[in-house]
């Protein structure tokens, strides 16, 4: 009889293995000048309604003139203005290539911690799985336990990036959350670049394995430098406010102000601070999901990892304990 129940007995720890050998690593994108400096970009999609002062001051960019350079607003645009959900935003940042071959932001955007905060929430809701908890623990040597952080801590958010050229040409690397339905040809067909590119700069042997919710770098073929970007940085991208084709999506309407402008935590009517998979799922509003011949594969019970593995953490070993007592 205990024989037979050994099967049952196992399955949860197998499938807390297989969670843990899903989960996603820390994002890092290959840098390999060290001491280079550029303008990188973040694609922030917009999961709660908010305003383009809002994205800025949770990224800190230098003006509001800056982020509406790389998103097709005129300089006259009120900060104010609604940014719909669904929205892709990119969203400048200064980048350096560290000694050990991986880019980072230099300076990094600050963010202040709110009552209700923990580094898993900041990394996967404020900061759309940019960066992981790791990363930063890594930069915050404050941190000395990751499960306890204090309101009004000013933490660095290391946000991967990189200053390569790509195929002799200089570019701007953009930083993309693969999305539910994303594939890596139609991601390179939205962003003006090659799967076989992707792959390349991503170390991605097999399209197919794609991950919802893993970090891309994207090239973005570019010319000048908007106003107030570093030296060598390049253009931003001729593309709409969702991220697709030039023409393509409507500008976000306008609306009451956001929060005040400087505030290194999310305003309240700012970036999403609701559950993952709240509000519009990541990459509506621009080009069809499961475009291309390899879609992202179907996550365990239809949930993202990120929701199943703590799930599995704490199910796992309470089922085994039950069924070690029934074996007694």
């Amino acid at each position: 009889m205990a024989a037979a129940r050994l099967p049952l007995l196992l399955f949860p720890l197998l499938l807390l293995a297989a969670s843990c050998v899903a989960q996603q690593d820390s994002p890092r994108f290959r840098c390999s000048a060290a001491g280079a400096r550029c303008q990188a970009l973040a694609g922030y999609v917009v999961n709660n309604e908010t305003t383009y002062e809002a994205i800025r001051a949770l990224f800190q960019v230098n003006s509001i003139q800056d982020l509406y350079s790389f998103n097709n607003r005129s300089a006259t645009t009120p900060a104010s203005t609604r940014v719909s959900n669904g929205t892709l935003v990119r969203v400048p940042f200064p980048c350096a290539c560290n000694s050990n071959g991986t880019g980072v932001a230099n300076p990094a955007p600050v963010y202040t911690v709110a009552l209700g905060d923990f580094l898993y929430k900041i990394a996967t809701e404020n900061f759309k799985g940019f960066i992981s908890v790791d990363q930063i623990v890594a930069a915050n040597t404050r941190i000395t336990n990751p499960s306890e952080i204090d309101v009004g801590w000013r933490l660095q958010i290391p946000l991967p990036c990189s200053c390569d050229a790509v195929d002799g040409a200089q570019v701007v690397h953009l930083a993309y959350v693969v999305a539910k339905g994303d594939s890596l040809e139609g991601i390179a067909t939205r962003f003006g670049t090659t799967e076989a590119t992707l792959s390349r700069i991503n170390n991605i042997s097999n399209p197919r394995n794609l991950r919802e919710s893993q970090v891309l770098d994207v090239p973005l073929q570019g010319a000048a430098s908007p106003p107030g970007s570093p030296p060598g940085s390049g253009s931003p991208p001729s593309s709409g406010p969702s991220g697709s084709p030039p023409g393509s999506g409507s500008p976000p309407s306008s609306g009451p102000s956001g929060s005040p402008p400087g505030s290194g935590s999310p305003p309240s009517s700012g970036p999403s601070m609701s559950p993952p998979g709240s509000g519009s799922p990541p990459g509506s509003g621009s080009s069809p999901p499961g475009s291309g011949a390899h879609a992202v594969r179907p996550q365990l019970w239809g949930l993202p990892w990120s929701w199943t593995q703590p799930l599995l953490l704490v199910v796992a070993p309470l089922y085994s304990a039950l069924l070690l007592l029934a074996l007694l």
